[in-house]
């Protein structure tokens, strides 16, 4: 194979279409469930408490011990205030470290990965609730508390990709993140936070269209799998979504001055750049084909066309958000030039920078006389007060 060839070959790699997410679901739980491996032996309960034990000594070194330790005997004796008092602790008090330091011991008694991925998820939601009664104006907290949520649930769905796929887990992981997208979009994060809670409104979108295409891929895999009337009814609240964004979308698109250009939005399937009312239409189109493809029970289309639209409709919220910035930042510009003081350009409005002179106080003009004396002698000029 000579070069040029090579090169040529390696151009049309990139035609290839990838496969459809039903597809490659259904292939990757088929070869799961084929290929024969040696069980793993799990952990005993004495190997996961030495282990736990070790964990806590590490967590537990930089601390002083002896309060530490008290609260935990207290808590192993089970009073039940202080259990709950613990479980409602907050970022700042005392009990906090000792509320997340319970966390990593009950994390290192799960042994499989499905357990731990769940508990994971557990920890992600109990972040955002945390975030919630958490002041805005203490903004490292925030921050902190949103990386904690970023980091727990992508552990969650690192233990997603790596389990065995099932029905249960495919639930549980869909109602999961469709709980934790509702309420990380009612928070409003601290302006320098915008950026780490950006990524966490991606990364559970992510999370959460993984779940659901699991659960597609379940239907009808095998006798315990997903009714097709749940997976019809799940996409149908899925494109209720995408259809409320929608309308906020042409809303904001409807404030925006005739005189200036449309935000533009890239269609990275069809490699172009189109605005965002003709990408808003083709989500819309994208829409009601999955709803007839759902009609005929094909959900793995449907599910594509359903992203598909999803894909545009972030893509055209990010740009008229974009745009939506760019004019308010014009406006306070011009509104901050318009209000600039004139000392500072050196003009004063309705006023003069030149010195006025008081009408109480006389003035001399100098009056030139007339020559005197002889040639090439001038007298001084007089000066002559001003009635």
């Amino acid at each position: 194979m000579n070069k040029d060839n090579l090169i040529h070959q390696l151009h049309e790699l990139g035609s290839i279409k990838r496969a459809p997410a039903l597809w490659r679901e259904q292939t990757r739980s088929r070869l799961l469930k084929q290929i024969e491996v040696t069980a793993f032996k799990p952990f005993s309960l004495a190997e996961r408490l030495v282990y736990g034990w070790q964990q806590t000594r590490l967590t537990l070194a930089p601390m002083h011990l002896a309060p530490v330790i008290a609260t935990v005997l207290i808590m192993v004796i089970g009073y039940s205030p202080f259990s709950v008092a613990l479980a409602t602790s907050l970022p700042g008090s005392p009990l906090y470290p000792v509320k997340r330091l319970a966390e990593k011991f009950e994390l290192s008694l799960r042994s499989s990965s499905d357990s731990q991925g769940l508990f994971y998820l557990t920890l992600a939601g109990r972040r955002l609730s945390e975030v919630k009664t958490v002041s805005g104006a203490d903004v490292a907290t925030q921050a902190e508390l949103f990386r904690d949520y970023n980091i727990n649930l992508g552990f969650a769905q690192a233990s997603l990709e790596t389990g065995l796929p099932s029905t249960d887990l495919a639930k549980t992981y869909d109602q999961a993140t469709d709980i934790l997208a509702a309420n990380l979009n009612v928070l409003t994060p601290a302006p320098a936070n915008r950026q780490v809670y950006k990524v966490a409104l991606d990364l559970t979108s992510k999370v959460s269209s993984r779940a659901l295409a699991l659960l597609v891929s379940q239907h009808g895999s095998n006798g315990d799998g997903v009714k097709s009337a749940e997976v019809a009814d799940r996409l149908a609240t899925e494109i209720a979504k995408v259809e409320a964004k929608l309308e906020g979308v042409e809303a904001k698109i409807q404030l925006f001055p005739e005189n200036s250009p449309a935000p533009r939005v890239v269609i990275t399937s069809k490699a172009t750049v189109v605005p965002v009312a003709e990408a808003s239409k083709q989500a819309k189109d994208n829409l009601a084909e999955a709803k007839e493809l759902i009609a005929r029970n094909e959900f793995g289309l449907a599910l594509q066309k359903v992203q598909e639209s999803e894909d545009l409709t972030a893509k055209s919220e990010a740009a008229v958000t974009e745009e939506e910035t760019t004019t308010e930042e014009e406006a306070k510009s011009e509104t901050e030039l318009e209000e600039t003081p004139a000392t500072e350009t050196g003009e004063v409005k309705g006023d003069s920078t030149e010195p006025t002179e008081d009408p109480a106080k006389p003035t001399s003009e100098v009056v030139p006389q007339p020559e005197s004396g002889g040639a090439g002698e001038a007298a001084e000029p007089t000066p002559i007060p001003q009635q």
